[in-house]
């Protein structure tokens, strides 16, 4: 990213010049081995010309067309998912909740592309399976999830059940980041302002999916968790 940044006046035609001869080519993936996990990586130059084509095709991509997709812009994001899934988790008996394992340094484009040309309507565990072996993808053994709505389930952040509330992996999460602060001496303003953020996030998150009216019933329970914790 530096060696982008100090020949910026250099580099930036010659990307534009090969976008708009359509001669520019994407570097393969950079892999690294985290904690025994491998994680691929963009160039510099790569991430930024990815960013740069997501801005000028993201206008393409109405929200209104697309309704189950609430992370395209103006779909409503994090909180127009979670008002979803609150609103129609109960006219089902069942959740599937997955992840692709290692989606976008393994996905065939060729075989994307040609499924991107028509869209079907999908019986959801069966062709799940079908279009993930299409792209050569596995779901993600961590992420993916079966079981009866009626006994409970996660979804970002969130554990669904009779009252909508803060999963335990989030509050696990919340703790170990907690205490990592602590560990490492941290002024006790900045720990105040992360349990602001957290508390915060917390109640807009359930405002989402149940009410302003519950909110306040869970107001109480949530500040004697931080007072624990």
């Amino acid at each position: 990213m530096w060696d982008l940044r100090t020949n910026w006046d250099t580099e930036k035609p010659r990307i534009q010049n090969q976008l708009r001869t359509n001669t520019y080519r994407l570097s393969p993936l950079q892999s690294h081995l985290i904690d025994g996990e491998p994680i691929s990586s963009w160039t510099a130059i790569d991430a930024l010309v990815l960013k740069a084509l997501t801005l000028a095709l993201q206008p393409l991509l109405s929200a209104s067309e697309l309704t189950h997709c609430t992370h395209v812009k103006g779909a409503g994001g994090i909180h127009a998912a979670l008002k979803k899934v609150a609103c129609t988790k109960d006219l089902y008996s069942h959740v599937l909740k997955s992840d692709a394992y290692h989606c976008y340094e393994s996905i065939d484009h060729g075989v994307l592309l040609e499924l991107l040309k028509h869209y079907v309507l999908r019986q959801v565990i069966r062709l799940t399976h079908k279009v993930l072996t299409q792209l050569k993808l596995t779901m993600h053994p961590d992420k993916t999830f079966l079981g009866r709505i009626k006994k409970g389930f996660d979804f970002l952040g969130v554990h669904f059940s009779d009252t909508p509330k803060i999963s335990k992996t989030s509050q696990e999460n919340h703790r170990v980041k907690l205490a990592r602060r602590y560990a490492q001496g941290a002024r006790v303003a900045c720990i105040g302002a992360y349990k602001a953020r957290w508390t915060s996030w917390c109640r807009s998150v359930l405002n989402s999916c149940t009410g302003k009216d519950v909110i306040k019933q869970a107001k109480g329970g949530l500040a004697r968790w931080n007072q624990h914790n």
